[in-house]
Parts: structure tokens; C-alpha cells; sequence
């Protein structure tokens, strides 16, 4: 039977097996690439600004200021996804159509679905496909990204992340 501590104690002793990783070169180089300052401090997006996205989001779609406010009150726990990357499966979901199609017309509000969890993105011809779960039915809904807007529900963690901020800062 082999010592696994030994084994292990020689591995951190030599040197070869040390990583060479230069962090702060792939920093600058992503700096670079992003045309980001060279603080590189990553700031956190507040309560207040993510409200003023959903607003500006749902303002964008064109929908009236009544419809915008009641939107709005229906989402106070989510952030709008402004990147695909910002999508991972598993976050739950709400979307709004970003134009009128279908049998909608000016006159009624294009509606904001109730929701899903996200199970896949695909990649499909010339365009981005967000597969998302509904449940209890266990339906599964393919949307075009690009026709949709997005707003993804905030985690516990987050929530809490964004408490301990405003205790902090009040």
C-alpha cells in the first residue's frame, strides 16, 4: 500500500509540476482585448442600476408607461441579461418578446411569460436558440435570443450579497 501524505509532500516539493501561470499577464491581455482600465477591479452592479436596466429594457420594447410599471413590479427580483453569457442553464427566466408577432397586435401588451429554467443554449444556423424547461408541465420551449429579452431571477446569494451592500453603504 503506497503512502498517499508521501506521495503527495514529494509532489509540492518539486518544481516541475509548479504552475508558470502568469495571472496578472492574461489580465492585461483581457484588459486589452476589452479595452477595460487597468485597474481591472470588478464592480458590482447595484440594486438601483439593475432597476434602471429592466426599466430602460422594458422602455425599449416599447410597451406603454402603464404596462412598463406593472412589469416592472412583477420583476423586482431579476436583472435583465444584456450578454448570452450572462445565460447559464439552470438560472430561471422571464421573457418578453421584443417585437409584436404572431396575432398580437399594438393595441394589447405582449406579455411577460411567467417563466423557466434555462436547459440549453444552442447554437442553430445563423442564430442563438435558448432552450428553456417550464414547469409543472415539463414543457421545453425553444426562443430565439435575439427576438426576446431576457431577465434572469436573482440567486438567494445575490439577494444577500446586495443586503450586506446597502448595509454597508448606510
Amino acid at each position: 500500500m503506497c503512502d498517499f501524505q508521501a506521495i503527495l509532500a514529494e509532489a509540492r516539493r518539486d518544481p516541475t509540476l509548479r504552475g508558470t501561470l502568469d495571472i496578472d499577464s492574461l489580465l492585461r491581455a483581457g484588459a486589452e482585448e476589452t479595452g477595460a482600465d487597468d485597474d481591472l477591479e470588478l464592480e458590482l452592479e447595484t440594486l438601483e442600476e439593475m432597476a434602471e436596466g429592466v426599466v430602460a429594457a422594458l422602455r425599449a420594447a416599447q410597451l406603454t408607461p402603464e404596462v412598463v410599471s406593472d412589469y416592472f413590479q412583477r420583476l423586482a427580483d431579476y436583472r435583465v441579461i444584456d450578454a448570452l453569457h450572462e445565460l447559464k442553464p439552470g438560472h430561471y427566466v422571464r421573457w418578453l418578446r421584443r417585437e409584436p408577432g404572431g396575432n398580437e397586435t399594438t393595441t394589447r401588451p405582449r406579455k411577460l411569460v411567467s417563466g423557466g429554467s434555462v436547459g440549453d443554449i444552442l447554437i442553430e444556423d445563423d442564430t442563438v436558440v435558448v432552450k428553456v424547461h417550464i414547469f409543472p408541465r415539463g414543457w421545453v420551449q425553444k426562443l430565439r435570443y435575439d427576438d426576446h429579452v431576457f431577465f434572469r431571477k436573482l440567486t438567494d446569494d445575490e439577494k444577500m450579497m446586495f443586503m450586506a451592500q446597502d448595509l454597508l453603504e448606510g
